[in-house]
């Protein structure tokens, strides 16, 4: 997490990119999902949410959902769903599978290294 280690979600609300597992879109809201159950409401809707995200640390999955990319455990495409390190399972639409193949590749690749 070299550029950036916290995101300002407002005024009030700043939290370290290492606590976030995902986000989960809930009407005009985003439920920020993060390590051993911590839930936070955010007054933005995700849209608002992935514009202030680092691209470089999280990728959507599907219109609901914004996940960690470091955070994938696992990624079936023929499922459609992503398994993250704490065995969540979030979906994903098939017009982001294309872009999941490049995190996915990525990542197994620097796993390698």
């Amino acid at each position: 997490m070299n550029e950036t280690s916290h995101i300002q979600l407002s005024q009030k609300q700043q939290i370290a990119i290492n606590e976030i597992s995902f986000f989960q879109a809930k009407v005009n809201y985003t439920i920020l999902h993060g390590f051993s159950g911590k839930l936070m409401l955010i007054a933005y809707p995700l849209k608002k949410i992935e514009s202030i995200l680092p691209k470089t640390h999280f990728v959507r999955s599907h219109k609901s959902f914004i996940v960690r990319q470091d955070f994938i455990r696992n990624i079936n495409f023929r499922n459609k769903n992503i398994v993250l390190k704490d065995n969540t399972v979030v979906p994903i639409s098939r017009r982001r599978v294309p872009d999941l193949r490049i995190v996915w590749n990525k990542q197994k690749y620097e796993n390698r290294l």
